[in-house]
């Protein structure tokens, strides 16, 4: 099965699962004429999220206008969720953020496009509550191991994430559950990467801390006479896939997939009904946050998402520094 097959099957996966869950709210947002959703991170890794999904709203035309917000649910310029050692703290500044951007925007879906915040979403009041569609970046992580893993009986996946997604062990956790073996998935921890990609996606330190942790996962799990998949478990780390893939070509190890969450997320939203419903679809991007965004790390991923939406760029280089946010 190729990665195409996977992500058609995952589609069809995701829209069940929607419409299982919420099948009354899945038909009102159908059928509205204009939508509003919040893309929330804990940085500027879910900007690729909003790029894709500002390209596929254009291209469907299914509504007249569409109103896509990135949310930076960042607290603090000096550290992020990562460097809390309290879960309780966690939770309770995600929940802050969620119920502010739920309050300014009203929007008519939440996509939580962080794997440390999704870890924590239900856990949260706001999640509790159900009030708005929420959509965690897990599920989908998780419906792509579960196709590679399923195919082959000598899959191994390399999981890159960050340290709460990995001390979580969702991922590994879910996959238990399915039946499958937990072991042939490969976790390893890679602090500070997202912070280097944001300065720089391209740069010599982002290609040595790959490299570094690539080495390390390698280390941990011989690969010999394993079908190699790579799963990118931080929303930043796929601005730097050709690093990733050439960190392993350094090793003589050809990865059958480089497995990305980000673009598996926007398919919960591409419903492959009633498109062209009208001539065009007018969408706007806006960005805002807390805490202000160093012009570098702004000019570093509007470069990287400039292809695919010139808006999405425009916006995150043009942001709102709202004080206060949550």
């Amino acid at each position: 099965m190729n990665i195409q097959q996977i992500m058609r099957f995952m589609l069809i996966a995701l829209l069940c699962n929607c419409a299982g869950k919420t099948s009354h709210q899945t038909k009102a947002w159908l059928e509205k004429d204009e939508l509003t959703v919040v893309v929330t991170d804990s940085g500027l890794g879910g900007i690729s999220v909003v790029a894709e999904l500002e390209k596929r709203f254009t291209e469907n035309r299914h509504f007249k206008k569409v109103h896509l917000v990135f949310f930076n649910a960042l607290f603090s310029a000096t550290g992020g969720y990562n460097s809390l050692t309290s879960r309780d703290e966690k939770i309770s500044y995600f929940d802050k953020a969620l119920f502010s951007m739920n309050r300014l925007y009203q929007p008519d879906h939440i996509l939580v496009a962080c794997n440390t915040l999704s870890v924590l979403l239900p856990e949260t009041r706001f999640a509790r509550q159900k009030n708005t569609p929420t959509h965690s970046i897990i599920d989908p992580g998780v419906e792509l191991l579960k196709e590679v893993l399923s195919q082959s009986e000598t899959s191994k996946v390399y999981l890159f994430a960050t340290q709460t997604t990995v001390e979580e062990n969702s991922h590994r956790a879910a996959i238990e559950q399915l039946g499958l073996d937990p072991g042939r998935i490969v976790t390893q921890e890679c602090p500070e990467l997202a912070d280097s990609i944001e300065r720089g996606f391209h740069s010599e330190d982002t290609e040595l801390l790959i490299m570094t942790f690539v080495d390390e996962a390698l280390t941990a799990s011989d690969p010999a006479k394993s079908e190699v998949y790579i799963s990118l478990n931080c929303s930043h780390y796929p601005f730097a896939r050709p690093l990733w893939q050439n960190s392993f070509r350094e090793y003589d190890i050809q990865p059958k997939a480089v497995l990305n969450p980000n673009l598996a997320m926007t398919q919960a939203l591409m419903q492959p009904i009633a498109l062209d419903r009208f001539p065009e679809t007018e969408v706007r991007v806006s960005v805002v946050s807390m805490v202000e965004i160093p012009d570098a790390k702004r000019k570093s991923i509007a470069k990287a998402v400039e292809n695919m939406s010139r808006p999405t760029a425009n916006a995150l280089l043009n942001y709102e520094h709202k004080q206060g946010l949550f």
